[in-house]
């Protein structure tokens, strides 16, 4: 994908990681947030590149263990291109079990400057360009931030999410085949949620103070081998920031202050012949965690009633002479180094290209380190059509959240799955591709809480256990239409199985948490250039026109319209039983995992987007009205203390619109 395919998408935001979710491969989490949960995958389970750095989590309001967040900070005026893959990825990238997305972006303008300033229901924000002295490099620059907080008093809401971030790049190329790039992105998020009656158990007001910041800062280093080749060096660090307090009617009930840091350094080398090419890389990262997380104990009570439901007496159940209590206290900090290094081998025999690789990774705080090989294999069919193959084994070391939870958890492995892709790709015209792909996906050693393992709904500690092996299984169906006159679009199928194994009972397996079976997307847009057309000439002259161009209702001189409408199965969800001596919902000893679904999710999204010209500026206006049949799609179920179930709906009807001037 491209900077126009993705501002173009409906409903995506001018997000890249929510126009990714479009694609076959890839589930939707909730509406809330952008994470690419991918072939029966997890959170987290995505490799994010940015221009060779590898960042955890570029968004605002990313929680731990997660690649996701409500609102992305990268700026998509300078994207170049994305690469997206959804399984058994090459030997470059590492340490995901699933994907990888690839972002790179572009270098400033060398001949002018230019500046853009814009605003929306997001915020506000601009950017500058230009070259550097003596025209061997460029820079750009470019900040945004929230503006809803100074509209909190007009509209009387309550929770209002402040954000704003900065990213820029440096490119200078002074001769000989050798470039350096500069690059930074930072943003800082805040949210404050206050609700006067929660309905949970014990707990009567609730108040969240949420906030993060994050950032990734470095360079990379290119030098040319003759024409055959080049060599990267990179250096950069990111760091991520969490700090949240959640207080009710009692006091304080949970906070969390963790800080997660990587200064990495990489080289890797790309070269190439007549009959295929090499590629190597070694890389060292320098970890840091800093976990300061506590939660307060919470006593089990039993109720006894009288005839009229009036509680009677309140007494505390013991269990081996202590209450049942859910706690965490963890404060724990630690750095180590993870390292590593690939070699990939292509070649080309006739009509077939086969690719090997092998990859090493070694992370010395668990001790553990990983082989993990690598193979593709495409025929040429015909100038249009490839037949493809590949697997992998891709391993993923243990989130650092979990290693500092428990003493015992320093020894966790790495999970890992094995990946089977088989496919063909056809080129209808030189703008309509096609693919079919069938997938087979199996991971072990994944790490879940020992609670997990037993019946007993109150067995609860902080100890995290390898016993977690599934599967998912599916295949896939894309058509994708590129902008060669007017029309693009894209259509996507997907139908899939993905399945875990209950650890409470060996050889019983349940179906896995994004286990939707049926995903179909459809995006479809039309864009025009209208200048040059006497009938658009002869309106623009009338007056209403000049009132109206500020609406949807009014074409500009460059128009485009676009939806997108998707559709998923049910997701599945495990029902729970109210337990009213307890005043506690739990689940069942015998009770199966996700053995209901919710509702089947179904949104239409319409945006128009209008483009003014003028000699050396212009005016660019959107409007976009997400799940415009304001569909009440249920994500979740909130279980309350009186024994009643409230549905938790993802977004409603939304209308955005915003104005960009650029110049």
């Amino acid at each position: 994908m491209d900077f126009e395919e993705i501002r173009a998408q409906a409903g995506a935001g001018w997000d890249v990681q929510r126009a990714v979710q479009a694609l076959p491969s890839v589930v939707p989490g909730p509406d809330l947030s952008n994470e690419v949960i991918v072939r029966g995958g997890n959170y987290g389970e995505n490799l994010f590149v940015l221009d060779g750095m590898e960042i955890p989590n570029p968004n605002h309001f990313g929680w731990q263990r997660t690649g996701g967040g409500a609102v992305c900070m990268l700026n998509t005026d300078y994207i170049s291109h994305v690469e997206f893959m959804a399984g058994a990825f090459p030997a470059r990238y590492g340490d995901r079990a699933s994907s990888v997305l690839v972002v790179e972006m572009k270098d400033g303008d060398r001949k002018r400057f230019g500046t853009k300033l814009g605003a929306g229901m997001a915020g506000a924000g601009g950017s500058l360009e230009g070259p550097l002295p003596g025209r061997k490099g460029s820079f750009w620059v470019s900040g945004h931030r929230s503006y809803l907080s100074f509209l909190k008093s007009s509209f009387g809401m309550t929770a209002v999410p402040y954000y704003w971030n900065l990213q820029g790049k440096l490119a200078y190329e002074p001769s000989g085949g050798v470039k350096l790039t500069l690059e930074g992105i930072y943003g800082n998020d805040h949210i404050r949620i206050e609700e006067e009656d929660t309905g949970l158990r014990t707990v009567e007001k609730l108040t969240v103070d949420h906030r993060t910041y994050r950032y990734a800062l470095g360079g990379t280093l290119r030098s040319l081998l003759g024409e055959e080749g080049y060599v990267l060096c990179t250096l950069y660090r990111d760091l991520n920031y969490w700090w949240t307090d959640v207080v009710d009617s009692s006091g304080k009930l949970y906070f969390n202050r963790s800080i997660e840091d990587e200064d990495v350094g990489k080289v890797e080398v790309f070269y190439r012949t007549g009959i295929g090419g090499m590629s190597a890389g070694t890389y060292g990262k320098r970890v840091g965690f800093d976990h300061h997380i506590w939660m307060r104990p919470d006593t089990l009570k039993y109720y006894t009633y009288d005839d009229s439901g009036g509680v009677v007496d309140t007494a505390v159940v013991l269990n081996m002479g202590k209450p049942y209590v859910y706690a965490i206290d963890v404060l724990r900090e630690a750095r180590s180094w993870k390292w590593g290094g690939y070699l990939q081998l292509r070649r080309d025999v006739g009509q077939v290209t086969v690719t090997l690789g092998l990859r090493y990774d070694k992370f010395a705080y668990t001790g553990q380190g990983c082989w993990s090989p690598r193979a593709s294999l495409v025929y040429h069919l015909s100038p249009l059509t490839d037949l493809r193959a590949a697997y992998g084994r891709h391993y993923q070391f243990p989130d650092y959240y979990y290693l500092t939870a428990h003493p015992e958890n320093r020894h966790l492995k790495a999970k890992y799955t094995d990946q089977v892709v088989v496919g063909v790709r056809h080129l209808f015209t030189e703008d309509v591709l096609g693919t079919v792909e069938v997938y087979y996906k199996r991971y072990r050693d994944v790490p879940i809480w020992r609670a997990y393992t037993t019946p007993d709904p109150n067995d609860w500690d902080r100890h995290v256990v390898n016993r977690g092996r599934g599967y998912s299984k599916g295949i896939e169906v894309f058509l994708h239409k590129k902008v060669k006159r007017a029309l693009w679009g894209t259509l996507s199928y997907s139908y899939s199985l993905a399945r875990a194994e209950d650890p409470r009972y060996p050889g019983r397996e349940f179906p896995w948490d994004f286990d939707f079976r049926h995903i179909l997307t459809i995006l479809g847009g039309y864009r025009k250039d209208l200048r040059g057309k006497e009938w658009y000439g002869k309106l623009r002259g009338k007056w209403w026109y000049k009132v109206l161009n500020w609406t949807p209702f009014v074409p500009g001189d460059e128009t485009e319209v676009s939806f997108r409408w998707r559709y998923t199965g049910g997701r599945p969800y495990t029902p729970m039983t109210y337990h009213r001596e307890w005043r506690k919902w739990t689940l069942d000893e015998d009770q199966p995992i996700n053995s209901a679904r919710v509702p089947p999710y179904r949104r239409l999204d319409v945006s128009i987007v209008r483009r003014w010209f003028a000699k050396g500026w212009s005016i660019v206006s959107y409007w976009e009205v997400d799940n415009i049949l304001n569909r009440k799609n249920i994500w979740d179920y909130q279980y309350r203390k009186d024994g009643t179930r409230k549905e938790i709906y993802q977004f409603g009807r939304m209308v955005v619109g915003g104005v960009a001037l650029e110049f």
